[in-house]
């Protein structure tokens, strides 16, 4: 169950429930605090053996959910254990998020962050331990894939960026000489091995989503150029090499394919 369905549940429970004589309706901050007491969980990845699974849960910690901000971690869990267990990370309080098992099973990656600082990939082996820290980004990063050979993974990589990425987050304020400021997310990959990340798209292209293909050496993805919140419903559809960066231009849709 989705994050929002789930609150759904809960507001319908609290709200509808006639109280009966001898307790009061609930207040709007019992409210609040059973809403944010719900812990959302996503990027669930089965190893391809099927004995083990890892996820991110993203919860509201502290005494009153209501009142602090939302926490991301990765947990473990195997057929062998008892109990789902917290993956490894550099700081105890790091941010965790997007785990995901290699082709073979043998390792998981996962991206970590302590307080304003920058986001690493890591992986681990499958039993959560052996944590080796991949590549550091210093902008936004997100959506990563292995390569269908375990060697590479690739990322949506914003290089600088000015906001968070996406449609709906605020827009980055205007200091100085009042303009305007595009954030171009691009298709990166990061060699597992060296930790080397190459950026495959121009600084001109907002990638959306993407896909490997079979050989590991091209991708797939939907892009538009210029600002990617504006565009995304003109997207258009091309591969790119992973070896030259040369871009092939596939589809141009009539409507929109996002």
């Amino acid at each position: 169950m989705n994050r929002t369905a789930s609150c759904a549940a809960v507001l319908a429970a609290l709200i509808f429930t006639v109280p009966s004589p001898a307790h009061a309706a609930p207040s709007m901050r019992d409210v609040l605090r059973a809403v944010y007491a719900v812990h959302d969980l996503k990027h669930v990845s089965l190893s391809p053996d099927g004995s083990a699974v890892v996820w991110e849960e993203s919860s509201h910690p502290g005494s009153d959910p209501s009142t602090s901000a939302p926490h991301s971690v990765v947990y473990l869990q195997s057929s062998a254990q008892a109990a789902a267990v917290r993956v490894q990370s550099a700081g105890a309080n790091d941010e965790q998020t997007e785990p995901s098992f290699s082709p073979n099973g043998a390792k998981i990656a996962y991206f970590s962050s302590a307080p304003k600082g920058p986001t690493r990939l890591n992986t681990i082996d499958a039993h959560g331990a052996s944590l080796l820290p991949v590549a550091t980004f210093t902008g936004n990063v997100q959506g990563l894939k292995w390569s269908p050979d375990g060697r590479s993974i690739a990322v949506l990589y914003i290089v600088h960026p000015h906001r968070k990425a996406g449609a709906l987050a605020p827009g980055a304020r205007d200091v100085g000489v009042v303009g305007s400021t595009i954030d171009e997310q691009q298709l990166a990959v990061v060699d597992v091995a060296s930790g080397a990340i190459s950026v495959l798209t121009p600084s001109d292209v907002y990638v959306y989503e993407y896909g490997w293909a079979p050989d590991s050496k091209h991708l797939a993805f939907t892009y538009a150029r210029g600002d990617g919140d504006n565009n995304w419903w003109i997207a258009k559809l091309a591969t790119v090499d992973t070896q030259s960066k040369r871009m092939r231009a596939l589809y141009k849709p009539p409507a929109q394919i996002n």
